[in-house]
This record gives C-alpha cells, sequence and structure tokens, in this order.
C-alpha cells in the first residue's frame, strides 16, 4: 500500500513538472520591453480661428493643403510628384487601460487584471505605460503559473498594440495624455499623441518628412472635444 501511495505522489509530481515545463516554453518570452519615459510636456490651449472637424475633436485647420483620402481616414500631403510628404489622422478609441482589461481573456481573465491595476494603483493610461515602461522580466521555473501567464501578457500586450514605441512623453496641464515616438526604418518621422478625455482615448498620428515635435505640439494644443462634425 505505501508503496503505491509513493508512486502516485511520484507520478503527480512528475506531472506538474512536466506542467510547468510545457507553461514556462509555451509562455517563454525572450524579447525585453524597452520604452523609455523621456519628460513631461506642459501643454496649454490657445483657441484658433479656423477649426477642422474631425472624428470628435476641433483641431486648428492647417491642412489646408492636404487631401482626406476616405478609404484611409486621412488627410494626405502631396508634393508635385505626387508622392506623399505628410499624413494626418485623428481617431477616436478605447484607452489602453481598457484594452490590457480585455487584452486576451484566454491567457487571465478580465477579473484576474483588474485585482492586478488595483493592487499597484493603475488608473489611467499614463500610469500603465509608466508600469510597462519599467516592466521587468523576472519569470523563472519556479514562478507560479498565473506569475508565468501575466508575465506573457504584459509582453504580448505590447507587441501588439505599442508596436515600434521607442520613448513618450507625459502631457500635462490642459490636456492629459501622452506623445509616443515610434521607431524609423528611414527619415520618415512617426508621432502618436494620445489625448485622453471623458473616458476616451484621441489619437492624432503624424507621419511625414518635415514634421516636428514643436509644431505637431503648437496645432494640438488647439484641440476641442465633443463637437459635432460638420
Amino acid at each position: 500500500m505505501k508503496k503505491k501511495i509513493i508512486i502516485i505522489i511520484i507520478c503527480i509530481f512528475v506531472l506538474l513538472i512536466v506542467n510547468k515545463l510545457f507553461l514556462y516554453n509555451n509562455y517563454l518570452v525572450p524579447q525585453d520591453i524597452n520604452i523609455e519615459n523621456i519628460g513631461e510636456i506642459d501643454l496649454k490651449h490657445k483657441d484658433a480661428k479656423d477649426y477642422l472637424n474631425y472624428n470628435g475633436i476641433k483641431i486648428r485647420n492647417d491642412f489646408k493643403k492636404y487631401v482626406f483620402e476616405e478609404d484611409e481616414g486621412s488627410y494626405v500631403l502631396y508634393n508635385k510628384d505626387e508622392d506623399i510628404i505628410n499624413t494626418f489622422s485623428v481617431y477616436e478609441v478605447n484607452t489602453l487601460l481598457q484594452i490590457f482589461k480585455e487584452y486576451d481573456n484566454d491567457i487571465l481573465n478580465e477579473k484576474y487584471i483588474e485585482r492586478f491595476l488595483k493592487d499597484n494603483n493603475i488608473n489611467n493610461d499614463i500610469e500603465l505605460l509608466e508600469y510597462l515602461s519599467n516592466y521587468k522580466n523576472n519569470i523563472n521555473y519556479f514562478s507560479s503559473n498565473k506569475e508565468i501567464k501575466f508575465n506573457f501578457y504584459v509582453y504580448q500586450f505590447v507587441y501588439d498594440v505599442l508596436p515600434l514605441i521607442d520613448e513618450y512623453k507625459i502631457i500635462k496641464g490642459d490636456y492629459t495624455g501622452i506623445l509616443l515616438f515610434h521607431d524609423n526604418y528611414e527619415e520618415e518621422k512617426s508621432i502618436d499623441i494620445m489625448l485622453l478625455n471623458d473616458g476616451m482615448r484621441y489619437v492624432l498620428s503624424f507621419n511625414g518628412f518635415d514634421i516636428n515635435e514643436n509644431n505637431i505640439l503648437d496645432v494640438v494644443g488647439t484641440v476641442i472635444f465633443n463637437e459635432e462634425e460638420q
């Protein structure tokens, strides 16, 4: 009888080890998260004489030379050879925090994620991004199944929802948001500004060869929310 009990215990132990090895290898994430906070921006609102109504906001109309592309939902500036110089778009979407809660309930359910956010006092997109930029992969074979899955959850979220982001700045003042700099493979620049308002995230995306941060902030500082498009 004792021999049978010992065999059962050994079998259970082996199964647990096999399960842990399978889980660990299946949820292995060799990449590193490389997102860096490089400062803050105090952005004050200023009125404009001429506004563009676009996807839930009003913004100073610096885009009169642009062509609106219906298929892409973007404003596009072409040169004389019909090559694209710059693009500008606005999208009203869920907050990063809401997406994080619902990202993949097959890995971890929303209740678990909500408890994690509460325990770490993460209440908005800025606090979430701060957490992610300081996140360290401390997973090993002795980590619990939940810890291994959560580590995978975090990395997959970053690489699916925040791809190619290198650096960011926090926007304060009359606006609350984040300015994101994307990795570039050529001279073209890509800057997204996420403004948070009334439980939504407004992504203002600027891409092109002759854009710069100061000019972008100058026009973004004219944004007014909750205006009907005309």
